[in-house]
This record gives C-alpha cells, sequence and structure tokens, in this order.
C-alpha cells in the first residue's frame, strides 16, 4: 500500500459537526467530512467532533434529549413548549424542564432561617451556571443593584455573583437591613 491514495471519512453523530482534522495530515488537503491521504508511513490522524449550537447557545442535543427537534433546532429554541413563559433556550440556562410548565426558574425560600441572624434566600440552581443576585428598595423606580450577601453564615460579604448547587443555592442576607426586594438571573459559565 505504500504511495496508495485513500480517502478517510468522518461521519458526525445527530446534534454535532466535523470540527477538525489532528494528527499525521502533512499534504493532505482537507475536506469536509473526508479527507484524502496519500500512504507513504504509518499515519494516525485523529477527527474532532464538536455540539451544534443554535444562534442563541442551545445545544442542539439538549433540545433532542426533550424531543424538541422536530423543526428547525434554530425556531425549536424560540418556542414555549411548556406554557410556562420561558422560551425554550431559557430553560436551558436556568436549568429547567421545556416540558414541563412546573419546572421553573424561581427563589424558592426568603423567610428569615429561624436560628440565623441573616436571612437565608434561597432559589434553583444548577452546577455550571453563575447567579447574579440583585436588590431594590423600590419597585416603582426598577432600580437594581447587585445585592450584598454571603455564601455562608460565618463567610464574608461580597456581591456575587455566586456558583449553581446541584439542585438549590442558598445565599444570607442581612435581615436589619432596609427592607429590600430581589431577583435573581442565571448566565452559563
Amino acid at each position: 500500500l505504500h504511495d496508495s491514495s485513500v480517502t478517510m471519512g468522518a461521519i458526525p453523530d445527530s446534534y454535532f459537526h466535523l470540527d477538525s482534522w489532528i494528527g499525521d495530515t502533512n499534504g493532505a488537503t482537507l475536506g469536509a467530512n473526508s479527507i484524502p491521504v496519500v500512504i507513504q508511513s504509518p499515519r494516525r490522524i485523529i477527527a474532532n467532533f464538536a455540539t451544534n449550537y443554535t444562534p442563541l447557545g442551545t445545544p442542539e442535543l439538549w433540545l433532542g434529549a426533550y424531543g424538541l427537534t422536530n423543526e428547525s433546532p434554530d425556531v425549536a429554541e424560540t418556542r414555549d413548549t411548556d406554557g410556562d413563559t420561558m422560551l425554550n433556550w431559557q430553560e436551558y440556562v436556568s436549568g429547567t424542564d421545556p416540558t414541563k410548565n412546573l419546572s421553573v426558574f424561581e427563589i424558592m425560600q426568603w423567610p428569615p432561617h429561624p436560628i440565623s441572624t441573616y436571612g437565608a434566600l434561597t432559589f434553583s440552581s444548577i452546577s455550571g451556571r453563575l447567579y447574579h443576585v440583585w436588590s431594590s428598595t423600590d419597585l416603582t423606580t426598577q432600580s437594581w443593584s447587585p445585592a450584598i450577601f454571603a455564601t455562608n453564615e460565618a463567610g464574608a460579604y461580597t456581591t456575587g455573583p455566586v456558583t449553581g448547587g446541584l439542585s438549590t443555592t442558598t445565599i444570607y442576607v442581612d435581615p436589619s437591613a432596609v427592607q429590600q426586594h430581589f431577583r435573581v438571573t442565571v448566565e452559563r459559565q
């Protein structure tokens, strides 16, 4: 097979694409899903695949896992499949289930912690996300500032962001501060 020409092919699974060829590709013309190679000696050539993402950053694999690929992924991510007012791409970012309207991103608890000098604020969360906590003393002005909080009762105060937990995250705010309203925003890490 010395000096033989062969064509190597790589076929990605659904929701993936061929990202690159690496290795002993010397002299080979890199094509779409195939690479022509002249065999003059043993070669090691590797096809790298990558996840397909929609324009708003939702992985097509995630949409497929929820059965949301009957239409274009670009359209599917902008639908509110379960009618809970969150678009599917927002469900992905917040870590909620786009097929269950009771799966929502929410502040779950805000009474002062019964044995603490802090107020415990608990919200739904997932790992791999950053959460920003905002506070306002006046909802009529919609003026929000980063909230000052601790990530544990003995911790130092910070303004975040805080990394998400497996299902919930709790932060602690000083309940003796002026009356505050809170909101939480989320972004992918």
